[in-house]
């Protein structure tokens, strides 16, 4: 796996003793952990990647929408250099958005813009 590649995923069962998605706060004290043992600071794409799926569940729990799987990958073979892919799994149908890096890494700072109309639109398109 390159230095790009990485996945970022919530499930239903993983979040059972949190109340609510992450604070901004909360992201800047996040590590992740190299393959050596040593800790790196997540970057802002790691960082909008966390907030777009703790802000999906969040709109999925307030729309009264049980999600099997949220998921937002980059790097490896399945997603372009500089894309990260949102996919969420409601009830057997998957839905996926494409971000550019530039849009997910807005989203570490703003709940609010054209990324985040996309991202409702896909909801919206889970919940009809």
């Amino acid at each position: 796996m390159d230095r790009w590649a990485s996945s970022t995923e919530i499930r239903k069962a993983d979040r059972s003793h949190v109340s609510g998605p992450p604070s901004s706060s909360e992201y800047t004290d996040m590590r992740t952990a190299r393959p050596d043992g040593e800790t790196l600071a997540l970057t802002s794409f790691e960082l909008g990647k966390l907030k777009i799926v703790g802000h999906v569940r969040e709109e999925l729990d307030r729309a009264g929408i049980v999600a099997q799987s949220i998921r937002c990958i980059s790097g490896g073979i399945e997603t372009p250099r500089g894309v990260a892919r949102l996919t969420i799994i409601v009830n057997g149908t998957k839905e996926t958005l494409d971000l550019k890096a530039h849009e997910v890494e807005d989203c570490e700072l703003i709940v609010a813009g054209e990324t985040w109309h996309k991202i409702a639109a896909l909801i919206g398109r889970l919940a009809g």
